[in-house]
């Protein structure tokens, strides 16, 4: 995988809600929501899968990143505009 960055790139260009309905996904989004309030893998499950965890994180972090920014321009945008 020598070219992940422009995989992210066309990650990013997708519709999010196409991703959504991929159960793996799905489950990601749930854990990254654990994450942002503070719970973490417990010593069974995923704890044995930190890579996996770890990675899920660190993309839906840019992806929320990315979002952010994306709103930013545009409600920066929409208050020039009016």
């Amino acid at each position: 995988m020598g070219n992940d960055r422009q995989g992210e790139q066309i990650l990013f260009r997708r519709c999010p809600y196409a991703l959504m309905q991929t159960p793996g996904v799905i489950d990601a989004c749930h854990l990254y929501g654990a994450y942002k309030r503070g719970v973490l893998p417990n010593g069974r499950g995923l704890n044995a899968e930190t890579a996996f965890f770890v990675e899920a994180m660190q993309t839906l972090e840019a992806l929320e990143s990315e979002a952010e920014s994306w709103y930013l321009k545009e409600s920066s945008r929409d208050d020039k505009g009016h």
